[in-house]
Order: structure tokens, then C-alpha cells, then sequence
């Protein structure tokens, strides 16, 4: 059965995984994915990605993992997930249609706009960050979602 994201987006939790959990964890529920995994350590890279979801530890030895990075941009309807059910999330959505699904999905969330960003970001009430970029003329209503953050609560 395959991961559904709205879960994940609702409740800030990561069924099956757990925060903290570690490259073992990772093995064990992907086990046909340890060679891929093992090629991305081996590699250098410092996090480990399954179907355009990035999954970052604290420290170097891959044994906490603290924070998800959900790569929507690269998300296609041709191409569905193995592993998860990304259900509404593809690439090219735009602010008012991610406010619209959060909405209808009944996901409380807030606007975020701050000095650091000229877009204005997304917050559900679980603590998941929808981050947007933008072209230099367009309105906040039609920049497109780029990422969505997950990070473990503290």
C-alpha cells in the first residue's frame, strides 16, 4: 500500500517512518531500495531520496532523521510514485490552488511572508512549510509551489 502525503500534510507525523529514525529504518521498509540508497552515501550526498522526496538526517552517519523535503516541481501525473500517493501534489501548482486543496482537505494552515522571501509561504497547523517561486512580475496568487518541508518537531 503506498503513503499517502495528505497524512503526512495533516498530521506532521511520517507513517511509517518515525522521526529519528535511522538508515536501518530506512532498509527495512524499502529493502529494495538499499542499493540506491547505499550509491547516494557512497556518492557523498548527505540525504537519501525516494521518489522526489528527500530525507534529511542530523549529522553525517544518517542515525536521526529530522527533516523531509518533498520536491513537488519535479512531481509528474505520468509518472505516479512506487511508494507514495501524492493524491492532489504535482508540478506547476499555483498559491491559490495549494490554499484551495489545503482547504478543502480541511488542513488548517496560516500565510507566512517575511523579509527572507518575496513569496509568501504556506504553514499547515502540523508545522509543514509549502515554499513558492516566482517569476519577477507575477502575483502572489500565481506563484508555483516548489518544495514542501517537513521537519521534525521539537
Amino acid at each position: 500500500m503506498k503513503i499517502s502525503l495528505n497524512d503526512w500534510l495533516r498530521q506532521g507525523t511520517i507513517q511509517p517512518l518515525q522521526w529519528g529514525a535511522s538508515l536501518s529504518d530506512f532498509f527495512s521498509l524499502w529493502p529494495v531500495e538499499e542499493e540506491n540508497f547505499k550509491q547516494l552515501i557512497n556518492l557523498g550526498y548527505p540525504f537519501l531520496c525516494l521518489d522526489n522526496i528527500e530525507f534529511y538526517f542530523e549529522g553525517n552517519h544518517f542515525n536521526h532523521l529530522a527533516e523531509l523535503v518533498i520536491k513537488v516541481w519535479c512531481l509528474s501525473e505520468k509518472e505516479p510514485s512506487a511508494y507514495f500517493d501524492y493524491n492532489w501534489l504535482r508540478a506547476g501548482l499555483t498559491y491559490a490552488q495549494v490554499r484551495t486543496a489545503l482547504s478543502e482537505l480541511n488542513i488548517l494552515h496560516a500565510i507566512e511572508r517575511g523579509p527572507a522571501y518575496n513569496t509568501p509561504n504556506i504553514r499547515t497547523a502540523s508545522g509543514c512549510l509549502f515554499a513558492f517561486y516566482a517569476d519577477d512580475e507575477q502575483s502572489d496568487e500565481n506563484v508555483i509551489l516548489a518544495k514542501i518541508y517537513l521537519t521534525e518537531p521539537h
